[in-house]
């Protein structure tokens, strides 16, 4: 009975040993130089309604049954790279 609880004990033991040490082993990911560098470019922006401005995004417009109507919807956001100025309006022939 006392070996067969040291051989289960053993065992237990050795399958922990083995775990951390497989853990430890796996590759950690490392963020490349650029991805680096975004991030840091990132973090300095302090107010990011200082620079930028608009973006526009032209979505397509569809009738009821799934057919292009050739009209577009526009909508607008504030983005830090943004040029532009808001853009918004509803189905029209503005992007055909």
């Amino acid at each position: 009975m006392k070996k067969n609880i040291l051989k289960i004990t053993f065992a237990a033991a050795l399958a922990v040993v083995a775990g951390v040490m497989a853990y430890q082993a796996q590759d950690k990911e490392v963020m490349s130089d650029l991805a680096l560098a975004n991030v840091e470019a990132l973090a300095m922006i302090e107010d990011p309604m200082e620079e930028g401005g608009y973006s526009s995004m032209h979505i397509r417009c569809f009738d009821k049954y799934g057919n292009s109507t050739g009209k577009c919807t526009a909508t607008s956001y504030w983005s830090p790279i943004g040029k532009g100025v808001y853009h918004s309006h509803g189905c029209s022939y503005c992007c055909s």
